[in-house]
């Protein structure tokens, strides 16, 4: 039985970088981690207009001290012009997702293994 989540994915998170406390600044390079358990049904439908690189399902990821990580996967999203951290949410949000990051680079996915 699957427990029910008492997140209420409508409201907008507040913009702040976990590490530094400060808000994102804009970016066109975003990550987000989604996990199975959470996702809604039309999940592939949310993001179909997005320019996004969905990473295979990660379900052998462990922690250092040995702990199975959640079954997840990596998306990251990248556009031709900056995004506020407010409209990645909503992307966020509506997938039943952690808050999403910036990142660097489309190619720097390192930042998302950091849960």
């Amino acid at each position: 039985m699957k427990s029910e989540s008492k997140t209420d994915w409508t409201v907008p998170r507040p913009n702040k970088n976990p590490k530094t406390k400060q808000p994102y600044k804009r970016g066109r390079n975003w990550g987000i981690v989604v996990y199975p358990e959470s996702l809604p049904e039309n999940w592939k439908d949310i993001i179909r207009q997005e320019p996004i690189a969905v990473s295979p399902l990660h379900d052998k990821d462990v922690n250092p001290d040995g702990e199975k990580k959640k079954s997840h996967y990596h998306l990251v999203l990248n556009y031709k012009g900056n995004k506020s951290f407010e409209q990645i949410d909503e992307i966020a949000r509506s997938l039943r997702a952690p808050a999403p990051q910036r990142i660097s680079s489309w190619f720097c996915c390192k930042v998302l293994n950091k849960e």
